[in-house]
């Protein structure tokens, strides 16, 4: 008996998702066709925080993942629109993933304001 509940209880823990995800900011671009989401994504104790940047048109679903910057070991990011074809991502942290141009849209990594 205790073996099939310790399979069940594995089973179970194997399809636990044990990320969190806390938005830090939600912002739509001038011309209020994309939506860029600034986010940390925390596996727990194995792992560090991991400041992510999702941008999408208006109407899309948020990823799990930031599609235009993924940064590493910084519980803060911030970011901010300069024009309608330019956004800022500002936090110090080790930089990833980072895509320069997205659709037109210029991402511009700079640190912490």
């Amino acid at each position: 008996m205790r073996f099939f509940l310790s399979i069940f209880v594995l089973a179970a823990l194997a399809g636990c998702d044990l990320n969190t995800t806390k938005i830090k900011s939600e912002v739509k671009s001038p011309d209020g066709k994309y939506v860029a989401t600034a986010f940390i994504n925390d596996a727990g104790a194995t792992s560090s925080w991991s400041p992510q940047v999702h941008l999408r048109r208006v109407g899309e679903r948020m990823e799990r993942v930031g599609n235009v910057f993924v940064g590493y070991r910084s519980p803060k990011i911030q970011i901010e629109w300069l024009s309608s074809s330019q956004l800022v991502v500002y936090c110090d942290c080790e930089v990833i993933q980072h895509v320069i141009n997205y659709h037109g849209i210029t991402i511009e990594k700079r640190t912490s304001k």
